[in-house]
């Protein structure tokens, strides 16, 4: 479909949510087509053990809607939602096991708000690497943890910014073994 081919509002916002906002420029008649192209997210590099099953998002996200966070002396499970640039919404996880402290550790995000932080500690538990906490920030300075146990010791610390985080990729087993984000 070019931008001739386009006969409504309701065939752009169809675009929109199809390819990304980005493309839905060009579809919009962008005044320098060359100029207008698809924001691919970047992989960033995950942080934790090598233990567990590699896991990871399905097409490729641009918005993160909300985040699950199970813990106790460790993070248990991570479970998010996102849409990808098909327009799909798509729920990953829960990654990692069933345990951790009852109660809402759900953070949901608003329209305009997105994650520009996760931090957080590695360290061993039952003789394997896990990921110990969590902590988000988010574009609305609102902080979200931390998750787990950040008073443990023998722990490494780590801290992925630098963008609009839209999705996460990592190891499980038992527990989060492992995390790493996909940013904007």
């Amino acid at each position: 479909m070019s931008p001739s081919q386009i006969s409504s509002k309701d065939d752009v916002i169809f675009k929109t949510k199809q390819l990304g906002m980005a493309m839905a420029n060009y579809y919009r008649g962008c005044p320098n087509y060359r100029r207008c192209y698809v924001v691919q997210p970047v992989k960033n590099v995950q942080s934790g053990g090598a233990e567990g099953a590699i896991k990871d998002v399905i097409g490729v996200p641009i918005r993160l809607e909300s985040i699950t966070v199970k813990s106790g002396q460790v993070i248990d499970s991570l479970k998010f939602t996102y849409t990808a640039t098909d327009g799909k919404t798509r729920t990953r996880g829960p990654w990692g096991g069933q345990g951790g402290y009852p109660g809402n550790n759900e953070i949901c995000l608003g329209p305009r708000e997105y994650v520009m932080e996760v931090s957080g500690t590695i360290g061993e538990y039952e003789g394997q690497i896990v990921v110990r906490s969590l902590m988000f920030v988010t574009s609305n300075n609102c902080t979200y943890g931390p998750y787990g146990d950040q008073m443990n010791q023998n722990v490494t610390p780590f801290r992925s910014f630098g963008g609009k985080v839209v999705g996460f990729h990592g190891r499980c087993g038992e527990y989060l073994n492992s995390i790493g984000t996909y940013t904007l």
